[in-house]
């Protein structure tokens, strides 16, 4: 079974990456433990990247990049063998109530709306990849927050895009200490290059006319002033100029916005492709509220 299939009926899927590191038994029956990074998360688990061929027959277990502790996990797929990154595998938390990546997957049954953006609630800080209504999306764009029920603190509360690329001060001492890595905590999957530029997680639909009049609805990613990445099954190349609009009526305004394929990645094991592009000019979408 595809990994990925199976990430869609369980839970949404998050494309960021995250440093970790794991302990496991490799192909030689030996005890090895090393550095490695997840490069997509959900709710059950994710895809992780790490330098060792490990033997499927044990479980892994990995430290958590928010100081939260171990958790052991399940290897469900094997999806790349070696290469740049190592060895890329599709794995299970075997602890159902542990929220190791510390991002919430909420229901919010009787939404409207197909976005999700990764936000942090004002007042415990609690990171959750939030479904959205459109009405939810135009007070994020425009002040730059929204109130939305907390679970946790059981109460209404203003919430903010989360920011990608940091997180708080007392997380990050955390995480440096427990897995020893001086790396960007939290970075899109499909990282821009104009790394001084802020970024969201924001998933929302969005369509694209390709260079011959194709069109492809495909969805968002993450988003910047200056550029956005869409996952999509159709080809493009990099330097090809496409036309992007987001279909819902309260981004009318952004339609026909020209932008150039920047950046491609190949997402082993699956039919998707994650491409970077970026607005050939200016766009009033202010995803942090500048």
């Amino acid at each position: 079974m595809n990994n990925d299939s199976a990430e869609r009926r369980r839970s949404d899927r998050l494309w960021i990456t995250m440093p970790l590191r794991a302990e496991g038994v490799d192909a030689s029956g030996e005890i090895a433990a090393c550095a490695g990074r997840a490069v997509s998360v959900n709710r059950h688990g994710g895809r992780i990247q790490i330098p060792l061929d490990l033997d499927r027959s044990w479980s892994i277990s990995l430290l958590s990049p928010l100081g939260r502790g171990a958790a052991e996990f399940r290897l469900v797929d094997t999806i790349t063998h070696g290469g740049e990154h190592g060895y890329e595998y599709g794995v299970e938390c075997l602890e159902e109530a542990n929220n190791f990546w510390g991002i919430e997957f909420p229901s919010r049954k009787g939404i409207t709306g197909d976005a999700k953006a990764l936000l942090d609630c004002g007042t415990c800080h609690t990171k959750a990849l939030m479904p959205l209504a459109i009405s939810d999306v135009e007070r994020l764009e425009m002040g730059g927050m929204t109130a939305i029920y907390c679970e946790k603190c059981a109460a209404m509360t203003h919430w903010w895009f989360a920011e990608v690329g940091s997180l708080g001060n007392r997380e990050t001492e955390r995480a440096r200490s427990s897995v020893e890595m001086t790396a960007r905590l939290i970075t899109p999957g499909a990282e821009s290059r104009h790394r001084g530029q802020p970024r969201v997680c924001m998933q929302m639909p969005l369509w694209i006319r390709g260079h011959y009049g194709e069109s492809d609805e495909v969805r968002t990613e993450n988003i910047s002033k200056i550029g956005l990445s869409f996952s999509s099954q159709r080809n493009y190349l990099r330097g090809e100029i496409v036309t992007t609009a987001f279909p819902s009526s309260s981004f009318s305004r952004h339609t026909r916005m020209p932008a150039r394929i920047v950046r491609e990645q190949v997402l082993k094991g699956s039919a998707l492709k994650i491409y970077g592009a970026t607005f050939e000019a200016q766009r009033s979408f202010k995803p942090l509220g500048a």
